[in-house]
Order: structure tokens, then sequence, then C-alpha cells
């Protein structure tokens, strides 16, 4: 049998050609009117379905708040409540600036006597320093007996985890296995500086050492948590030798020498 082809091949290339344009056409515009569809669904959600929900939401919130206000003495409840709020954190950044007084004279007395002559307290609540101008007939034997009596100074307060110290009186503490209900530190949070030391006269005519120092406070030692006079102590160290050479030489280095043993003994 023979079969003779009719259409070229440059022809049946042509024809299939086109089928796949066609086609290309057909899957183009179905994917188009998929598109569009898909765009007016989401423009119906955004302008339509959302502006309802946000009238509906604007509506209730509406409707809720004319029946809170409906009541009487709302505001001045609302008000009082705010404020009530507010007094603890208030409490919590109030400090007891009166302590400062207490702090000083501790110093003093227990540092030398008579007492160094306080001309002027300056205290910044930001750095939490206390600046004291003074002056003393000593000299600067009171100047240092003051600076090492601070650095030795230590508080105990009231704390509400507790560090395990119990009180028993002013300045007499013992550890507590962590159930006590006072903590200790130090009175400063860092070292003392000395400034503008010079010689001057009193009102008496007397000569006199004039200091600055600063003192970097704790933060407990000014802290807001009770008027009661247990609340925290103060507590200086005894009068002691401020000589350097007595506080740089530990005690105990020194012993006294041990004596013969006699034979037969």
């Amino acid at each position: 049998m023979v079969e003779i082809n009719l259409i070229p091949d440059v022809k049946r290339e042509l024809l299939k050609a086109q089928k796949l344009r066609n086609m290309i056409t057909v899957i183009s515009i179905m994917a188009s009117i998929a598109a569009i569809g898909v765009i007016v669904v989401l423009a119906v959600i955004v302008f339509a379905v959302q502006g309802v929900a946000s009238m509906l939401a604007d509506k209730s919130i509406q409707d809720e708040y004319s029946k809170f206000e409906s009541h009487n003495g709302v505001v001045e409840a609302l008000t009082l409540q705010s404020q009530l709020t507010g007094i603890e954190n208030l409490k919590d950044k109030k400090y007891l600036a009166s302590r400062i007084f207490g702090v000083v004279n501790e110093l003093s007395e227990a540092a030398t006597n008579p007492a160094i002559g306080i001309t002027e307290l300056r205290f910044d609540k930001e750095a939490g320093t206390l600046t004291i101008d003074g002056q003393a007939s000593q000299g600067f034997t009171a100047l240092e007996a003051f600076k090492k009596t601070a650095d030795r100074t230590v508080i105990y307060y009231r704390d509400g985890d507790g560090a395990g110290y119990s009180r028993t009186s002013k300045c007499k503490y013992t550890a507590a296995d962590g159930k006590g209900k006072y903590s200790k530190a130090n009175l400063m949070s860092s070292e003392i500086t000395t400034s503008e030391v010079s010689y001057g006269q009193d009102a008496s005519g007397n000569k006199v050492l004039r200091f600055t120092i600063t003192l970097t406070l704790d933060e407990h030692v000014l802290a807001f948590n009770s008027f009661d006079s247990d609340a925290i102590d103060i507590c200086a160290p005894g009068a002691q030798n401020v000589t350097d050479s007595y506080i740089q030489i530990p005690k105990g280095m020194f012993t006294q020498k041990a004596q013969d043993i006699e034979e037969g003994k």
C-alpha cells in the first residue's frame, strides 16, 4: 500500500504552532479572569466587610461607653482609683532626707571628741552623694578620724526578703541562717573624697582646719521603708587609732615573743 503526504512539512509545523498559540491564549485569558476575581474578592473584603465590621465595633464601643457614662460618680471613682494605684509607685521613689542628719551626727560623734563642726550639708538625690563642709580644731587628725569612721560604718536595714540578721538591740545583730529580717551593707557605696582643705579661724578666733568631704551613700540609707526607728540602724565603730601605720598593718600581725623552755620541765 502506498501513502501520499499531500501536506508539506512546513505547513504541518505551522498548524502545530497555531494550535499551541491558541492554547496559550486560552490559558492566559483564564489566568487573567482568575486574578481579576481574586482582586474583586479582596476589594469587597477591604472596602465592604472590614467597613461593616469597623462600624459594628464603633457602635458596640459607643453603646458600652453610654452605659458606663450613665453611672453616677464614675469619673470620681476612676480618678480615685488611679491615684490609689500611683501611691505605691510614689512610695518606692520617695526617700527620707531626714536620715542625713542621723548619719552625720553618728559619724561626727563616733570619730572625735569634740565632734567636728558642720557648716553646710548638701545632698544630690540623683547621684546619691552627701557633701559636708566642716571644720575641726584638731586639724588633720579629726579629718582622718572622720573619713576612716565613715569607711567602717555599716547599716542594718529591714529587708522584705531578709538576709539572715536578727536584731537584739541597737547595732546588735546576730546571724540567723537566712531567717532574719535585716540585711547588712556598708554606709558608703564608694570611697570618700576630700577637697578644699585649708586653715582658718572660727568665730572664737581659734585656728581650725576647714574641709569638704563627699560621701556616696548606699541606696538603702535613705530608702522609704518605714518611719519606725527600728527600720534601719547606722552603726559607726567606736574610738580607734586612726594613724595610717595602724590602719595599714593588719591586727594580729605581731605577737609577743615566746619564752625559752627550761630543760627538765
